[in-house]
């Protein structure tokens, strides 16, 4: 049973460790290696596998081998991407990738997040993506002051983190076999539109509640060439009302109406709160990823403890 409804990237971690121990993966696993190529052969029934194994320190070469099933679970972001910012590489102080955190840099560890380091510290963030709305309420606890560095706005919805109720586990999220697979099918079929619908939304989170998610992820629906204005005007419409209401958060959260729109919307939780002010600097022309690239937006967070504040 998880700790919480969104598990930490520890508990995951531990979670996939136990796995790996339980099925002998440890054992039979293939380390610091990448897939080349896969080809399915219709007359063994096998799929022929070639990856290139690249040991620490040693050449690299090709292992070729055979398997009834394939995979395919790398993810989207394996990588870690440096910007290209000019003038990075002359930059005096520490710096990390979020995809390669240095607690050696900011204190603390995976069990135990306490960014002790950081306190008293300038701290700047690039970016507002996914990342970064988890980062940013960490690190405020901790640095003296936070700037991050945005182009455009990220849209912050309520995260609804809470410890998970081992009644409520047994008695109706995991009450017999095949509960996993009755669950990922509901939730894939409220990720994939707003058309036929199960009665009960079993996960019901930000993500399942929001049928517009299905133009980033796909359907089952079929969009034509000739139906894709239409189709936009649909999932525009369908979005209208969540965006509203995200905004209408943003609104009622941050009292300053001008920093509420330019500002990322971070959630510290209970007993904290951000004071956010904003200072607007427009890139130089040529420097805007894009036609309909937002001016760059520096906001400065001050953290401070509120008994009274959620």
């Amino acid at each position: 049973m998880p700790k919480r409804k969104y598990s930490s990237g520890e508990e995951i971690r531990q979670y996939s460790e136990n796995l790996a121990r339980h099925f002998g993966f440890y054992e039979r696993g293939m380390f610091q290696s990448a897939g080349k190529s896969l080809t399915w052969d219709d007359q063994a029934k096998v799929w022929k596998c070639v990856v290139l194994a690249q040991p620490k320190g040693q050449p690299e070469f090709e292992v070729k081998f055979t398997a009834d099933y394939a995979i395919l679970s790398s993810g989207g972001f394996t990588e870690p991407k440096i910007p290209n910012v000019p003038g990075l590489d002359k930059f005096q102080g520490k710096m990390l990738h979020t995809g390669r955190w240095n607690y050696d840099i900011t204190g603390g560890s995976a069990a135990d997040p306490v960014l002790s380091k950081l306190e008293g510290k300038k701290v700047a963030i690039i970016g507002t993506g996914a990342t970064a709305i988890q980062v940013v309420p960490a690190t405020a606890k901790y640095a003296g002051e936070l700037y991050v560095f945005q182009r455009t706005p990220s849209a912050v919805d309520v995260r609804g983190n809470r410890e998970t109720d081992p009644k409520e586990w047994k008695t109706k999220i995991a009450p017999k076999k095949g509960w996993q697979t009755a669950r990922a099918n509901n939730f894939q079929a409220f990720t994939e539109g707003k058309d036929n619908l199960p009665e009960e939304d079993l996960v019901d989170d930000g993500f399942s509640r929001m049928p517009t998610i299905s133009g980033a992820w796909g359907s089952s629906s079929e969009v034509k060439p000739e139906d894709m204005e239409k189709y936009l005007a649909l999932m525009h419409k369908l979005d209208a009302e969540r965006s509203d209401r995200v905004r209408q958060r943003a609104l009622d959260i941050v009292k300053d109406e001008k920093t509420a729109k330019v500002s990322p919307i971070p959630r510290l939780g209970r007993n904290h709160h951000t004071d956010l002010r904003p200072t607007i600097r427009p890139s130089k022309p040529g420097t805007q990823a894009g036609a309909n690239a937002q001016p760059t937006t520096t906001s400065t967070f001050k953290h401070s403890t509120n008994p009274t504040s959620t």
